[in-house]
């Protein structure tokens, strides 16, 4: 229940409706979508919420004129101004994250869906959405800056997921980021990725399975790093130790936090099909392990192994942010049929992920606080604006409006009876 327009939402509007000059899209429906992806509702519960909105059919007629090139234009050059100061001054400070989220979702109007195997090596129906994300590692914060759909073979306009990754570092780099270190998993990290990310001016480093071919660097042969993990076993080379989280003292439980490490050998050598000289490493859990727990590589020669393996961990952020776009907003989910809806579910989650992050008109939260926690804390806050305004005005045109567009149970909200009011209360949200 929202009888007025949230007021960070009005000013985050305002810094995007400047792209969409002359092509017909309405102030207060640009609000109600960002609206809808905010408090995770479709945009039928939207207007039946909201009674400052327009109908739900105007909202969905105006979304169809949002030019979404520009509004994505928009949010990067944001991003970049915030960090541009930072990237110039310290480069090692800021790292590119790329990896790839399913999207399930069926129907014959639905664009870019087809059928697609997950991470998990199971079949589903629906979309594969590509992200390009760049992580500030002195605050932990991820703000993704692109995206775009990987389609089925059988799909014209195919592209391979290796192009849609360096296209998106392309765009990256003509809007004016800075290159620095690029960090993938073991899907996007084959030789031709590996050879065009260090062409572009980037550092490459991912995570690379047992069954990629290498050539240890003073061995001639061949050989799957499952074989070299066991050729350096036999060489019996000294392990290094990492400490993963420190120890802490006793809580009130009485139980101590003891602390954690982990254990990597270094080597260089070269992957199959590739002229590049990558060093790697193995990670193992206790110094006596046979078998690598993971395997990093990078083409900066000059990183040692503690660094490789926390950038290799830290890619895990991309997941977190999935994870928060897909929870706490509507990510892919909404209800707007044709090309624009389906890139509107993906870039206005975008935009209120990273607003809720660099904007400081949100206010101040608890540091300990997530992404969730803030959204939360926001819906309840409106939640009880709401209640007070009811309190106070009793007699407002917005209650019957409210109560009108919430009659018809099951069926889409109308203004049947009070129609010759919204005039008085429709206001540029």
């Amino acid at each position: 229940m929202n009888f007025n327009a949230v007021q960070e939402l009005i000013k985050l509007k305002k810094i995007y409706i400047s792209t969409q000059e002359g092509r017909g899209v309405n102030c207060s429906d640009l609000t109600a979508l960002l609206t809808t992806a905010l408090f995770k509702t479709n945009l039928s519960e939207t207007v039946k919420l909201a009674p400052w909105t327009r109908s739900e059919s105007s909202i969905a007629r105006s979304a169809q004129n949002i030019n979404i090139d520009a509004m994505m234009t928009k949010h990067q050059r944001r991003i970049l101004s915030k960090l541009k100061k930072s990237m110039e001054e310290d480069p090692a400070r800021f790292m590119y994250i790329v990896d790839d989220t399913p999207n399930e979702k069926d129907g014959k109007l639905l664009k870019k869906c087809g059928r697609h195997c997950s991470h998990k090596n199971k079949m589903y129906r629906g979309q594969r959405i590509i992200m390009l994300c760049i992580y500030d590692k002195k605050t932990g914060k991820n703000y993704p800056i692109a995206y775009d759909y990987c389609l089925n073979k059988d799909d014209a306009e195919h592209v391979k997921s290796t192009d849609l990754m360096i296209k998106l570092l392309q765009r990256a780099l003509d809007m004016g980021f800075s290159p620095t270190t690029c960090v993938t998993d073991s899907w996007f990290n084959s030789s031709e990725i590996v050879m065009k990310v260090r062409d572009m001016g980037f550092k490459f480093c991912g995570e690379f399975k047992l069954n990629r071919t290498v050539k240890i660097e003073g061995n001639d042969r061949w050989l799957n790093l499952k074989k070299a993990s066991a050729e350096l076993m036999k060489q019996k080379i000294t392990k290094k130790k990492i400490v993963t989280s420190k120890a802490k003292p006793r809580n009130k439980r009485g139980k101590i936090k003891r602390e954690k490490f982990i254990y990597i050998q270094e080597f260089e050598g070269k992957v199959k099909k590739c002229g590049v000289t990558l060093k790697f490493i193995l990670v193992f859990k206790h110094s006596n392990s046979k078998k690598p727990e993971a395997i990093y590589a990078t083409t900066d020669l000059t990183l040692d192994g503690a660094h490789i393996w926390k950038a290799g961990r830290e890619r895990w952020n991309i997941e977190s942010t999935f994870r928060d776009l897909k929870q706490n907003l509507f990510f892919g989910r909404l209800s707007l049929q044709g090309q624009v809806g389906a890139d509107l579910a993906i870039c206005l989650p975008m935009v209120l992920y990273s607003s809720l992050q660099m904007d400081a008109f949100w206010g101040e939260f608890p540091e300990n606080y997530t992404l969730g926690q803030k959204i939360e804390s926001i819906r309840k806050r409106e939640l009880i604006k709401s209640t007070e305004f009811i309190k106070k005005n009793p007699k407002s045109l917005k209650i019957d409006l409210y109560l009108n567009r919430n009659s018809r149970i099951k069926r889409k909200p109308v203004n049947q009876a009070i129609s010759q009011c919204l005039g008085k209360v429709m206001h540029a949200a």
